[in-house]
């Protein structure tokens, strides 16, 4: 079954929506735990910094800048105690996952299989869907790291290195054949030089190092290709199998072309050079994401941790089509923000500027010209929260368009399998 782009789009931009009141249910406890753990993380890092313990009081009346103070206190405990930074930024991550997981294990079975989450207001189980959905993002990002970026990185890091210790390797040359008493200390390049082979070092030993992504990018798409075979017939597999060598050709030359560059040690074609070499390493990467995205979703919905269907969902020109669908529900999310931060709450704050002006006018004039006391820190205490508010019914949105793109995910996986 081919993934169709717009009803993707608009079923998890309506599980997002038209689901508000159960994902209200399910996550305003773990997102106010979300909110606590993020507060508690910044104390700790500004303790941290500053070698006691800093609290809301230390911070009185600057507390609207907490988040510029952790910032800053974050990035000194980093490079002054990474250990320490490191245990507090793993804590706050752990607890982050394991509260965002508590309910979007039932959301997005509730979006893939219409099971309605378990009742009660006062919720943030944490049980074998759970831990599913944590397994299920941890093998994603595992699988990005040990299919892509480890082989290619270590062949590529290690061949260089290789080459260019024996290259760089000291040899005794005699220099005057009839006297074995004049010795020159020379290394292996300057000799390679001398004798007119200079191909060996700046273009042999970039092509070894850029082998292995020609190999990885191949095989990838290769195995992504295969797939359109049937629909191609017998007669479109050389077609499909040229494309397969002229993409990996066309990306694993533009990294030779860098690796030779820092060969070389031209230092004005490093910047560009790297550039072409990050950007092949984030084709792939996003590749492989995009082939595993349906796999957090179907190993809930499953019950199971067996990616079976998975692949399916982004077979042949499916990859690109959730590309889009990617692009689109992203594009909806930020003109939704950026309408709420824009508009929306710029038009919130006005009526409480008026509010508050005329409840100031009002105090005066019924207290011979003095303002009540409880005014202000009354309305500016009300505005903080309507903003959080906001946020967090944000927050809730957000989550919800993801439970449901991931439930359709699943169905899909299921039908194509």
């Amino acid at each position: 079954m081919r993934l169709r782009i717009f009803p993707t789009v608009a079923e998890a931009l309506h599980f997002g929506a038209g689901r508000m009141e159960t994902i209200m249910r399910v996550a305003w406890l773990p997102v106010v735990g979300l909110l606590l753990v993020n507060m508690t993380t910044s104390f700790a890092h500004l303790s941290l910094a500053a070698g006691k313990l800093v609290t809301f009081g230390d911070l009185v009346p600057n507390l609207a800048a907490l988040e510029s103070y952790a910032a800053q206190a974050e990035r000194i405990n980093w490079a002054q105690r990474p250990q320490a930074a490191m245990i507090v930024a793993g804590a706050g991550l752990l607890a982050q996952i394991v509260l965002i997981a508590s309910f979007m294990a039932p959301l997005i079975r509730f979006a893939g299989l219409g099971e309605r989450p378990a009742p009660g207001v006062v919720r943030a189980p944490f049980g074998a869907d759970q831990a599913r959905l944590v397994l299920g993002f941890a093998a994603s990002a595992l699988a990005v790291g040990v299919l892509v970026l480890a082989p290619m990185h270590f062949t590529t890091t290690y061949t260089v290195e290789y080459v260019s210790t024996a290259f760089g390797r000291v040899f005794a040359n005699f220099p005057d054949n009839d006297s074995l008493h004049t010795i020159e200390l020379v290394q292996g390049r300057d000799l390679i030089t001398a004798a007119g082979r200079q191909w060996v070092y700046l273009i042999g030993a970039p092509l070894l190092a850029a082998a292995p992504f020609f190999l990885v990018l191949w095989a990838v798409f290769a195995f992504h290709f295969r797939n359109a075979v049937g629909a191609h017939g017998a007669g479109g597999v050389f077609g499909l199998a040229l494309l397969a060598l002229a993409l990996a050709g066309g990306l694993s030359g533009l990294a030779f072309f860098y690796i030779q560059a820092l060969q070389s040690g031209r230092a004005d074609a490093l910047p560009v050079g790297f550039s072409v070499l990050f950007a092949v390493f984030a084709v792939l990467v996003y590749y492989v994401q995009l082939r595993i995205a349906a796999y957090p979703g179907i190993a809930v919905c499953r019950h199971s941790m067996a990616p079976a269907g998975t692949l399916s969902v982004t077979r042949g020109g499916d990859l690109f089509r959730l590309l889009i669908v990617f692009a689109f529900i992203g594009a909806a999310l930020f003109a939704v923000q950026y309408i709420i931060n824009q508009y929306a709450l710029r038009w919130i704050s006005s009526v409480v500027g008026a509010t508050l002006s005329t409840t100031v006018a009002y105090s005066r004039l019924v207290s011979a010209g003095e303002e009540a006391a409880w005014i202000q820190p009354t309305f500016v205490t009300g505005w903080a929260v309507i903003r959080i508010l906001v946020n967090i019914f944000w927050t809730f949105f957000s989550y919800g368009v993801i439970a449901g793109l991931l439930g359709r995910l699943y169905r899909l996986s299921e039908v194509s399998r």
